[in-house]
């Protein structure tokens, strides 16, 4: 796969779904009394190397078993390292590298694979640091392929429709959002702030030479801002999407119609932001712009690099500057929208408000609605609501910009772009179970 291939895969805009804690503390705590120590930092560097890079060419050959990604002992020596000197930018590396791979071996994270949650998966982590392999594709299908596909705002995300559409009888979506947001979040906010740390300077390097890998002799391999931007990209989307799952509550049964009834009412949480949601929406917007951005720096970070002795994993070849330009103006184009209003089809969209606030709740900005739950022939139950309006004249939108999401939208402007009018209005609405 060619250089422009590798990049374009993470240089298209990201889909934004329908639907903190915080973010962490710095990515070590300025209050470590630990005297400094630079040879001790290099040498629990070293340990801790011994333990990772061995272990990726495992995790890569067999398709990332939970064994081998728990790297916690390598992660501790990682973090040892820091508190001899904060400023070893190796160990920054190792506890974020470490940190990422060791969550992925946690069965409550791992399963969520198996429950609709496509994108926590180790294998793009190994892919952006693969050695001697050529370059792998990284299997994001979330990942749009057109900038222009940003202009279908308010999709629902892959890992909402999945869990929507399958039974609920094991667990409710809270159960998998509450292992995103304990689980997930937290390690993928932390990572993020060691691998920005590394971006400050330029002229980082992680050489993995042939000893590392087991050998005698062969290639050093040089991991640098290429790849730490690209590791940087992967893991903002990951905190993206793992933010936006988090946001809103989506528990939904369909098992009785008593449940369905009571997920539709005016007080229940059910479409309501959790108790975090409303930081997590305000994150996932950041770690969007973060990703773009980090593509963007990426690139040209590729583009300017000189040559080196060691053996980088991706070069660039001049043939494709042109390309790259496209990606770079596509990241411009994902970013002003991002941060502000534009246009289209007649409708001005401003994701700003969409994300930095929220929705509290989206049934409220339904027109009022009384609900009933009915059979259906799958033996689920649908939800029925019946509008309190008797004429499609009185049937209105109570707040149609939602909340500045749709800037200057008007209830009659509204009707016209859902493409509902007195003809085609109905006094009920079915919502299948």
């Amino acid at each position: 796969m060619n250089n422009v291939r590798f990049f374009f895969l993470f240089s298209i805009s990201i889909g934004i779904s329908f639907l903190t804690g915080c973010k962490s503390q710095s990515p070590t705590d300025s209050t470590n009394s630990t005297p400094k120590d630079p040879a001790k930092a290099v040498e629990r560097v070293n340990q801790a190397n011994q333990i990772l890079v061995p272990r990726i060419g495992i995790i890569s050959s067999t398709g990332g078993d939970s064994s081998a990604l728990n790297l916690s002992s390598a992660n501790s020596l990682y973090r040892e390292a820091l508190t001899y000197d904060n400023d070893n930018l190796d160990a920054h590396f190792g506890v974020a590298l470490t940190e990422l791979l060791t969550s992925f071996s946690d069965p409550a994270v791992s399963g969520l694979g198996g429950l609709g949650i496509p994108f926590f998966s180790a294998q793009p982590v190994i892919s952006a640091l693969k050695v001697g392999g050529g370059y792998q594709q990284f299997p994001y299908p979330s990942v749009i392929n057109d900038v222009e596909s940003m202009k279908s705002l308010i999709r629902p995300s892959t890992a909402v429709r999945s869990l929507l559409a399958k039974s609920q009888v094991d667990h409710p979506p809270s159960y998998s959002q509450d292992i995103v947001e304990t689980k997930v979040i937290p390690v993928l906010a932390d990572v993020i702030q060691h691998l920005q740390r590394i971006t400050q300077n330029a002229n980082y390097a992680f050489l993995i030479t042939p000893q590392l890998m087991g050998t005698d002799s062969g290639p050093t391999y040089r991991i640098d801002l290429t790849e730490i931007y690209l590791l940087l990209a992967v893991v903002q989307y990951l905190d993206g999407e793992a933010l936006f799952f988090a946001s809103y509550n989506i528990d939904y049964s369909s098992a009785s119609g008593a449940s369905v009834t009571q997920a539709w009412q005016a007080s229940s949480p059910f479409l309501a932001l959790r108790t975090n949601g409303a930081q997590h929406m305000k994150d996932t917007r950041s770690s969007y712009v973060g990703l773009a951005t980090s593509i963007k720096s990426g690139i040209n970070f590729l583009m300017n690099d000189p040559p080196h002795t060691e053996t980088d994993i991706i070069t660039y070849n001049p043939q494709d500057q042109a390309q790259f330009k496209s990606i770079i103006q596509s990241m411009d184009t994902l970013l002003a929208e991002l941060s502000g209003p534009w246009s289209t089809g007649g409708v001005t969209i401003n994701p700003v408000n969409f994300f930095d606030t929220p929705i509290a709740d989206f049934k409220a900005k339904l027109p009022p609605y009384s609900v009933t739950a009915q059979s259906n022939s799958s033996g689920k139950y649908d939800a029925v609501l019946t509008w309190q309006a008797t004429t499609f004249d009185t049937w209105v939108f109570p707040e149609p910009t939602f909340n500045g999401f749709l800037p200057g939208m008007t209830d009659v402007h509204l009707k016209q772009v859902l493409g509902i009018d007195a003809g085609t209005w109905g006094h009920t609405l079915t919502i299948p179970g």
